[in-house]
């Protein structure tokens, strides 16, 4: 089951990572999980950053008492895409939804700074697709697979506007117009997430926020 998830994630990863899982014989390993240092290198060729890499292997294992969900759940996206921006620039886009049902609930994630959302996220997508939820992320300007200087952001206001202007396209498919609308908003996206609700709070059934960046301390010399 992992060997197929891999292999099926690999179809929209870039040469550098298909490289990278050739050269470590990921594909015919008898063993998982993947060993951390293997992991750092995956993440490295796949541009992700020095901030995402360093994070790999630093959280302390699940508990026992909580649920571990098939990776299978964690690999595979839906579908995928480039968003242009107001400022003319290409945001990478994903989706995930139920194998088995058709999902009532849209969840659109805001990753945290020197993430993105199609890797970083997935234990957490993993859990909301598991539950029956349809999730939307995209990667923020300078991160991931998003044009722009690498992690440099020159306004959140432009940050918002990617959100606001991409997730409610979204929303305003046919198919959506019924469906329940839930922010997620991670770390220093949480500022993000709580912009977007009290832009237009009436849009929005609700947000989520974890470990939210909700003020910067000012300091005093």
């Amino acid at each position: 089951m992992h060997r197929k998830a891999l292999k099926e994630s690999l179809e929209s990863c870039s040469a550098a990572v298909k490289l990278e899982t050739k050269k470590h014989c990921l594909l015919s390993r008898t063993s998982f999980p993947i060993p951390v240092p293997t992991l750092r290198k995956l993440v490295r060729a796949a541009g992700l950053g020095c901030i995402a890499e360093i994070s790999i292997g630093v959280v302390p294992p699940v508990p026992e008492c909580m649920p571990v969900f098939p990776n299978r759940f964690l690999a595979i996206l839906s579908g995928q895409d480039f968003f242009v921006n107001s400022r003319g620039n290409r945001l990478f886009t994903c989706m995930w939804t139920p194998r088995k049902s058709e999902c009532k609930v849209l969840i659109f994630i805001c990753h945290g700074y020197g993430a993105e959302c199609s890797i970083s996220m997935g234990d957490t997508v993993a859990r909301l697709v598991h539950r029956g939820y349809a999730v939307h992320g995209i990667n923020h300007e300078g991160h991931g697979k998003s044009s722009g200087s690498k992690g440099y952001l020159s306004s959140f206001g432009d940050v918002v506007r990617d959100c606001s202007d991409n997730f409610k396209s979204v929303c305003e498919k046919q198919e959506n117009r019924l469906k329940k609308r839930f922010l997620y908003g991670f770390s220093m996206r949480g500022t993000v997430v709580l912009q977007l609700h009290r832009k237009d709070p009436l849009y929005w059934d609700g947000a989520v926020l974890l470990a939210p960046m909700c003020k910067v301390r000012s300091l005093t010399h």
